[in-house]
């Protein structure tokens, strides 16, 4: 983990995964020793009873045990009393897509081994994994789409633009969110999409040529985005300031920052 190049949010991802699972069913094993056996059976085990709720994930990242079904719990110091339900303890099946994304950081693991010479083969190569289903996409239809805009421009007019803009750029939320008014460009009814927003907040531009995109405008598109850049000019006004010129698109007036 010192030396691997992961975003952070994938690195706390991992963690959580080296914590909870790795660490406590292979690190006392030497990397030597270890067999694809010993992987197919850890494997077999994460997703026969491998989870736990998430009470119960962060009791185990914090070295303290799994609760049982029945066992009296308070999830946090001034919360009253719950009982809690799962058999923790024994596990839950975990998905077939957590158990894969488990044997990745293993193999990858091996992997880096491998490159310092600790070991000659990486044994994660042959093992034996569930299959991951596909997901199968529910596309909305134009009506159902319909609904929720009008419904999400009628509850804040903010946010009804953000629900067209992630519909218009079939991205993901973050990119949404990280959309800056310098990006639109009202002339040639074109959207730059250059970075997106982490989770915490944090702004990440995307590399030159890679992932950036630009992304045609329809005139609908660019008449909601006029009356937006119009209506938070004229609430920067009535407050006492001016819109910055690189403000985000999306900011909720609570929480603008």
């Amino acid at each position: 983990m010192e030396v691997a190049p992961l975003e952070p949010s994938t690195r706390r991802s991992w963690q959580g995964y080296i914590d909870n699972h790795i660490r406590p069913a292979l690190g006392a094993i030497p990397m030597r020793e270890l067999t694809t056996f010993e992987l197919d059976r850890f494997y077999q085990a994460l997703e026969e009873r491998g989870g736990r709720c998430r009470h119960c994930w962060w009791r185990v990242r914090n070295g303290e045990p799994a609760l049982g079904p029945g066992a009296s719990y308070k999830p946090s110091e001034r919360a009253a009393a719950r009982v809690h339900e799962p058999d923790c303890a024994r596990g839950l099946p975990l998905a077939p897509a957590t158990v894969h994304q488990v044997h990745i950081i293993v193999h990858r693991v091996l992997a880096q081994a491998r490159k310092w010479k600790l070991i000659t083969v990486n044994v994660a190569d042959d093992t034996t994994r569930p299959s991951v289903p596909t997901a199968r996409v529910k596309v909305p239809k134009p009506r159902q789409v319909a609904t929720l805009l009008n419904a999400a421009m009628a509850r804040d007019r903010n946010f009804g633009v953000f629900a067209w803009m992630a519909m218009i750029t079939q991205g993901r939320r973050g990119e949404a969110c990280g959309i800056r008014w310098p990006a639109v460009d009202f002339d040639d009814a074109e959207l730059a999409i250059e970075g997106t927003v982490e989770p915490g907040g944090r702004w990440k531009p995307y590399p030159k040529n890679d992932q950036q995109r630009v992304i045609r405008l329809d005139p609908v598109t660019v008449a909601f985005l006029q009356a937006e850049r119009q209506a938070q000019r004229a609430e920067a006004t009535t407050a006492g300031f001016d819109l910055v010129p690189d403000a985000f698109v999306f900011a909720h007036h609570t929480t603008p920052g």
